[in-house]
């Protein structure tokens, strides 16, 4: 696995009822080359694949990730990602389409739950606090 070091030119913050706020910062992402086909995921992180079924290139964050906020899934340019399986314990894992959480639908996934196929992709996401709460069906 090789980790890298991207800094995202933004991420995405709720505030308010409706205001969305662009904060700048850094993350690092770790990034699995197709070649690997490596369909797992480390216990305390959240993993996205580029293909259906958990294929391809693999883009996973761990307990350093922010939380609470809206942040691309991987660095400056994210792609679109098709698969996830969130390992964290007690955290839901909130993620939403090309165009952001101001645009596209916000979908959920709660601990220690995968989805082998998401519809219309993912590219940021929304790491919660601990909440126990499950996600509503989407």
């Amino acid at each position: 696995m090789l980790m890298l070091q991207q800094r995202p030119r933004f991420r995405l913050a709720l505030g308010g009822a409706a205001a969305l706020v662009i904060i700048a910062g850094s993350a690092s992402v770790d990034t699995t080359a197709a070649r690997d086909s490596d369909s797992t995921c480390a216990d305390h992180h959240v993993c996205f694949w580029i293909g259906y079924e958990y294929q391809g290139d693999k883009a996973s964050r761990g307990n350093d990730a922010p939380t609470q906020e809206w942040i691309p899934i991987e660095g400056d340019n994210p792609v679109t990602r098709h698969s996830v399986k969130n390992r964290f314990n007690r955290r839901r894992v909130l993620y939403t389409g090309v165009d952001g959480p101001a645009i596209d639908p916000i979908r959920c996934i709660d601990p220690n739950d995968e989805r082998p196929h998401i519809p219309n992709g993912a590219k940021y996401m929304w790491i919660s606090d601990l909440d126990p709460q499950p996600c509503p069906g989407d």
